[in-house]
């Protein structure tokens, strides 16, 4: 047992100050589990007591847990991103589908786009034939 999970398992090193996501499963009343995360974070490794156990702390006041490594997760941030200001790095939305999938767009005299003048003169067609029909 112990050969086939150490062919598969990964080192995992984290130093003292690194934010770590903590693996805890409990359910919490009222919410259904699975809307629930059980990863808890962050929290500060404050040192390594073991190759694989970390004592790690949630908040100042909090009281550090020695936790065992298969228990963390390297955490990256919030996933929320701002931007600086520059144009480069805040382009519009539009300009950026448009350049990375190469798609133009043809405008006519009326200022829409190609397919749009298409489908308005299908529509002043048809409102033609039933005027003469009539």
């Amino acid at each position: 047992m112990k050969t086939r999970y150490d062919a598969k398992a990964n080192e995992v090193n984290f130093q003292a100050g690194d934010n770590v996501w903590f693996y805890n499963p409990q359910r919490k009343k009222g919410q259904s589990p699975k809307l629930q995360s059980p990863w808890v974070g962050p929290y500060t490794a404050l040192d390594r007591l073991l190759d694989i156990t970390y004592r790690i702390q949630g908040g100042r006041k909090s009281r550090p847990r020695v936790v065992h490594v298969n228990r963390l997760w390297q955490y990256h941030g919030s996933g929320q991103y701002s931007c600086d200001g520059s144009e480069e790095s805040c382009s519009p939305a539009d300009e950026d589908v448009e350049e990375d999938i190469g798609v133009e767009v043809q405008e006519d005299g009326d200022g829409l786009p190609r397919e749009e003048v298409d489908q308005q003169e299908d529509q002043d067609l048809q409102g033609a034939d039933c005027v003469e029909e009539q």
